[in-house]
């Protein structure tokens, strides 16, 4: 105990050492706070050649209020047995603007996940399947003209679904639509090279059949695939 010698950190230069490591250690995680997912913008993301899937997912937005058919297609109920049908935005950025619909006729039986019609795009033809069983009783006919895009939440079509609470079972709402969602970027993502401006518009937002621009050899066959009218596209050509 003889060779014991108090230090008093307060008088040394050891109290400034503890100063500088605590500030080191506070930065430390100010950087990791600031580098987490949520507080990536879009275009940062994009700039940098990576895509961040949770970004990815608000530029796919899914409405709370839809029924989604995985191949993209949404169902929007009305009154009584009626509801409205269209795409989703995920389909509506594959294949961009400049398309020509050809949508079934009034009267016309639709059956779900079959063939119901078609999007034509640089003379190519593009079939969507049905996300819903039932007779159609009106079309949009804003969409039966050349040239004519449409937004995730236009209606193509209103067609009369006869117990339509039970074919609603087969259709994905909420969570489960958010994590489809989720899947489907995942395998996108796959598609995707490092470089990722020449698919952005201004502001960080992903162009109208950005695909197109990335791979244009392959876009008819990624987006049939998307679609789930690959088996079947065939016989549009």
């Amino acid at each position: 105990m003889e060779d014991f010698k108090y230090v008093d950190i307060f008088s040394t230069k050891g109290f400034e050492y503890l100063l500088v490591i605590l500030f080191l250690i506070l930065l430390l995680f100010f950087l990791r706070w600031l580098n987490t997912p949520a507080r990536r913008r879009p275009a940062a993301a994009a700039a940098s050649g990576q895509w961040e899937k949770s970004s990815i997912l608000e530029w796919f937005h899914l409405n709370d209020q839809y029924f989604y058919h995985q191949g993209h297609t949404w169902v929007r109920p009305e009154a009584g047995e009626l509801v409205k049908i269209g795409i989703d935005n995920f389909a509506r950025l594959l294949i961009g603007s400049a398309v020509k619909w050809q949508l079934p006729e009034r009267g016309q039986y639709l059956q779900q996940g079959f063939k119901a019609w078609t999007a034509e795009i640089d003379g190519k033809l593009l079939s969507f399947l049905a996300p819903i069983s039932g007779e159609v009783m009106q079309i949009n006919e804003k969409f039966n003209q050349n040239g004519q895009s449409v937004t995730g939440n236009e209606w193509l079509m209103e067609i009369r679904v006869p117990k339509l609470h039970a074919h609603l079972k087969n259709l994905l709402k909420g969570k489960i639509a958010y994590s489809w969602m989720q899947e489907t970027i995942d395998k996108l993502n796959h598609l995707m090279t490092r470089d990722t401006r020449p698919v952005l518009a201004d502001g960080g937002e992903i162009r109208d059949g950005f695909l197109k621009e990335i791979n244009p050899d392959a876009w008819h066959e990624i987006v049939a695939e998307f679609l789930l009218t690959r088996d079947i596209t065939g016989e549009d050509q």
